[in-house]
């Protein structure tokens, strides 16, 4: 399901380069994140009904993503598009695998940083999407029954004619419930945030 997923967007994004005139890009960026986490909100209630709100927080080992994104320029300085986000599956410490494949809209500001040349940008951009959640979580020999949810980033980079480096910092959110019986207790997980901060580097290919 991901794979054709991944595929279908691809083959969007080659469809509309070739329907929109004006300037426009394709652009691919492989990535790595040094630091993410994954925070649960429990709700923990008792056989009699009576419980209250938790969090718990786990960090994950490296992990790797890979993007590809088609922008449209409605003016020299500012670009709307698409794309689609694979996270590859990584460990997250005492749980188990995660990994993410998130489809998204963005908007990408850029700034010329000479005047007299088109080969050096800075640039920014905002994702906003819906996530595909791959999961192998288990909690005291319990699994997760995990829900799709929202994928939100930031970034900025530098562009270099067409060779690009980049900050992201990404969320990805859903429902996970899990129950387990521990002494009185059951506990339900409700809602999950995974946060990733990538180094991405990447090749932009202009259409016109």
């Amino acid at each position: 399901m991901k794979k054709i997923l991944f595929l279908a967007v691809a083959a969007a994004i080659c469809f509309t380069s070739q329907v929109f005139a004006g300037e426009s890009e394709i652009v691919l960026k492989a990535g790595v994140t040094p630091v993410s986490s994954l925070e649960n909100d429990i709700y923990i209630e008792n056989y009699y009904g009576y419980g209250g709100w938790r969090s718990a927080n786990s960090t994950a080992d490296i992990g790797f993503q890979a993007d590809l994104a088609y922008y449209y320029f409605v003016s020299p300085f500012v670009g709307i598009g698409f794309g689609v986000n694979e996270q590859f599956s990584r460990k997250i410490h005492n749980l188990g695998d995660l990994g993410y494949t998130s489809i998204y809209f963005a908007i990408k500001p850029r700034i010329p940083l000479q005047t007299d040349s088109e080969d050096l940008y800075a640039f920014f951009t905002a994702a906003m999407g819906f996530s595909f959640v791959s999961q192998n979580l288990k909690y005291k020999d319990v699994s997760f029954d995990a829900n799709n949810g929202g994928y939100f980033g930031l970034g900025a980079g530098i562009q270099f004619y067409n060779f690009l480096v980049e900050l992201m910092y990404s969320i990805n959110t859903s429902g996970m419930d899990y129950s387990y019986f521990y002494g009185n207790f059951y506990s339900y997980s409700a809602y999950e945030y995974y946060s990733s901060l990538y180094i991405n580097v990447g090749y932009r290919f202009k259409i016109s």
